[in-house]
């Protein structure tokens, strides 16, 4: 599994925010009540959806917002926008920078073992090292979360060694 490497505008997603584990699947029921909540959203820019995870540095042993000594970790599920104004009630958005990326892309039924590969071999053997700013899940119009090879992008933010 090779990445692409590219950059990446600024954006901003506008969505349902979790914080916690994901011990009882609390992301799939999330991104539940997104869908039923999607229409909401205004000044939507683009298909397809996103799940952003905030400022950590890597899954298996972290920093930033993620907290290695609880395992909470902050993930928002949300559609991009040209503007965070009028968000619906409990919604917020997060301004996403510039960034490049190394995208990975894999069936819905290997995200597990897509991080791990990526964190635990890709990353510590290429000239990259994860740079401090939030990656996403991408998730195109055509995804559908029911099919298990339904495939899903992972934009991680890299910069050079």
């Amino acid at each position: 599994m090779e990445p692409l490497i590219l950059t990446r505008k600024a954006m901003i997603v506008a969505g349902l925010k979790y914080r916690g584990k994901n011990r009882q699947g609390e992301v799939r029921e999330l991104w539940q009540r997104l869908s039923s909540r999607a229409a909401e959203i205004q000044h939507q820019s683009s298909g397809g959806s996103y799940g952003v995870m905030g400022h950590y540095e890597q899954p298996f042993g972290g920093m930033g917002n993620y907290d290695p000594s609880y395992g909470d970790f902050d993930y928002l599920a949300g559609l991009e926008v040209d503007s965070s104004d009028d968000l619906p009630a409990g919604m917020e958005s997060w301004e996403i920078s510039e960034q490049t990326y190394a995208v990975f892309v894999f069936p819905l039924r290997d995200i597990g073992a897509a991080y791990r590969y990526i964190y635990q071999e890709w990353l510590p053997a290429s000239p990259y090292q994860r740079a401090e700013t939030p990656e996403f899940e991408f998730y195109p119009a055509t995804f559908d979360p029911g099919d298990e090879g339904s495939e899903m992008f992972l934009y991680v933010p890299i910069r050079p060694r």
